[in-house]
């Protein structure tokens, strides 16, 4: 079976799912904790590679640090 990303990465966006120009992928549960997950089917998978590249789970993303902090406080 093909992954899109890792299971453990994964955040259930479908992301993959939308931009699967064959409809090669769907959400579906495969735990128990009822968090969707993407699941190719080979069948009808071109093997274009687009579900991995946008996938945010696949990038690397720069650290930033926050450029303003606000708080508040009520009774």
């Amino acid at each position: 079976m093909k992954e899109v990303c890792p299971k453990d990465n994964c955040t259930g966006c479908s992301l993959c799912a939308n931009v699967c120009a064959k409809k090669s992928i769907s959400m579906q549960t495969i735990d128990g904790l009822g968090h969707l997950y993407p699941v190719v089917n080979q069948n009808t998978c071109v093997d274009c590679g687009l579900c991995q590249k946008v996938c945010p789970s696949n990038k690397i993303l720069p650290k930033q640090k926050p450029l303003e902090c606000y708080a508040a406080w009520a009774k």
